[in-house]
């Protein structure tokens, strides 16, 4: 029994010494995210954001099944606009030089085979959003189809000249300028556009965004960012998963993935430890599309928006009242949800 005791007393020594020492060390990124947490805001905009469009000088858009706007430069929780929009649940969006607006819109329909909600069809509807009525018309010259792949994607520049809308309907390519669609074969097969010097770049990865010059495009390959420009070869590779979205501040590379958010230093090519970006768009979570409001500005001094959903069923803790848009501002200092 003596013996029992002092082993116990000896160990519970040794537990002590390495707590004091530091040995637990493996734990500190646990309570690391702890300490980061914050009360979370009233969330408002739920649902899942797949994109975002540049309107104007100063207006972000995204769409999360309604469509909304805000001021670029308005920082705080809340502020967004409903923009009228398009019959159907309008899953993604994109902007053009005349400020014209694009939706693709999903509809759903009972399967009575297994009870599950399908989709059963796709349209692609055009805007003009300067008119004092806006009003939504179909573009019926490009075909969707409910089980089709479809990619709408912008340049989403700072320099409204250089806006460009595309859509990739799988087998064909358009261009989308004033409320019009016509063929452009450079779209087919691609996902992603980016404005390099004036000159829209096509990718096949998901996301793709250029600087505020559109001197240089960090576009996606997988869970790889590269770039082309005046800048050449791979930013950041294997950074979480396969990307989602990409958004260009000064110093550095916003990147939503399907394992969480990171945020890349364009110097040094390494991870920058952003705020509670890793305790809040953590890898429970799918990240979506996101987008920088000034790219001139470092990532503590931008006001930054990101879509996060969770990942299948949830299974892995993450929650569901988590899932929607989230926004950094520069005066809170930290990432909570809108």
């Amino acid at each position: 029994m003596k013996k029992n005791t002092i082993t116990k007393i000896f160990t519970a020594a040794v537990f002590t010494a390495m707590v004091l020492t530091g040995f637990t060390g493996c734990m500190d990124p646990i309570f690391q995210n702890i300490k980061q947490e914050v009360k979370l805001e009233n969330p408002t905009k739920l649902g899942e954001v797949y994109s975002f469009a540049r309107i104007g000088d100063d207006q972000i858009y995204f769409a999360n099944g309604r469509i909304y706007h805000k001021n670029k430069t308005l920082e705080g929780h809340g502020g967004w606009f409903e923009f009228a929009k398009p019959e159907g649940h309008v899953l993604t969006i994109a902007s053009d030089s005349a400020d014209w607006l694009y939706a693709v819109c999903v509809y759903y329909g009972k399967n009575d085979s297994d009870g599950e909600m399908k989709v059963t069809g796709k349209k692609l509807f055009a805007c003009d959003t300067t008119a004092a009525t806006p009003v939504w018309k179909e573009l019926t010259n490009v075909t969707l189809s409910a089980g089709q792949t479809c990619a709408l994607m912008g340049t989403n520049s700072v320099t409204k000249t250089r806006r460009e809308a595309f859509i990739n309907t799988g087998a064909k390519g358009y261009k989308l300028s004033g409320g019009t669609a016509s063929e452009n074969s450079s779209a087919a097969g691609k996902k992603s556009c980016a404005s390099l010097n004036g000159t829209t770049e096509f990718f096949p990865g998901n996301a793709a965004c250029s600087n505020n010059d559109d001197s240089v495009v960090y576009y996606s390959n997988g869970s790889t960012v590269s770039m082309k420009g005046a800048k050449t070869g791979d930013l950041t590779t294997n950074i979480r998963s396969t990307i989602h979205g990409i958004a260009v501040l000064n110093d550095s590379v916003f990147v939503t993935s399907a394992a969480g958010a990171a945020l890349v230093d364009i110097d040094t090519k390494k991870e920058i430890q952003f705020s509670n970006l890793q305790a809040t768009l953590s890898t429970l979570y799918e990240g979506r599309a996101c987008i920088v409001c000034d790219p001139t500005k470092n990532h503590e001094q931008s006001i930054i928006y990101a879509g996060i959903t969770v990942k299948g069923t949830g299974s892995n803790s993450a929650l569901f009242t988590h899932e929607g848009l989230w926004s950094y501002y520069p005066s809170r200092g930290k990432w909570n949800i809108e």
